[in-house]
């Protein structure tokens, strides 16, 4: 911190030295502080530099496991952090609990009534992408989602889309991956 005073600070980010001190005073301060932050965070060039730094922020203040305190990341399209939260992840159940440990494995199958849940991780959504390239996964029901606006390579995924045997999209909007569906589903919003 030494080498940042913030009138270095304010050379590098445009922001007033005054306004750095005043802001670096009130976190500082504050009895408890919470981040939140959007997409822009992560989802930049620097993105994980712009994390680490949030976070050191709260752990070298005390700003993390202790109540009013914490870090929120605020994450994107069709409620990526309640789908995360169930279980919507390829290497999880719900609430983060590790797919491939075989006694979270047992504590859900007990749960659910059932037996032999798969070891493996699933696919992330890249991954199918590919799978379906390489033969793998041959049908899909799309809900929400638009590959053609969230993956980095829109012609693989035209590619991709046109081999599968199978696709039911459910969205409230016709887009580029209704296009390539069988059925189509309306939603709400």
């Amino acid at each position: 911190v030494a080498d940042y005073p913030p009138q270095r600070a304010a050379q590098i980010t445009g922001a007033p030295a005054e306004q750095i001190t005043e802001v670096a005073k009130l976190w500082g301060g504050a009895g408890a502080g919470i981040i939140y932050w959007g997409m822009g965070i992560s989802q930049h060039t620097t993105g994980t530099d712009n994390a680490r730094c949030l976070i050191a922020m709260c752990a070298i203040t005390g700003n993390v496991g202790k109540p009013g305190s914490g870090l929120h990341p605020l994450r994107g399209q069709n409620n990526v952090q309640g789908a995360s939260d169930v279980g919507l992840i390829p290497m999880f159940y719900p609430d983060y609990q590790q797919a491939d440990d075989p006694g979270v494995r047992e504590r859900f199958e007990h749960a659910w009534g059932v037996t032999g849940l798969d070891p493996d991780r699933g696919l992330t959504v890249t991954e199918i992408i590919g799978s379906i390239l390489a033969g793998g996964v041959r049908g899909m029901y799309m809900l929400g989602e638009n590959p053609f606006m969230s993956d980095p390579n829109i012609n693989k995924v035209r590619k991709a889309l046109s081999k599968l045997e199978f696709l039911v999209v459910q969205d409230i909007f016709f887009t580029e991956t209704a296009e390539f569906a069988d059925v189509i589903l309306p939603a709400t919003s």
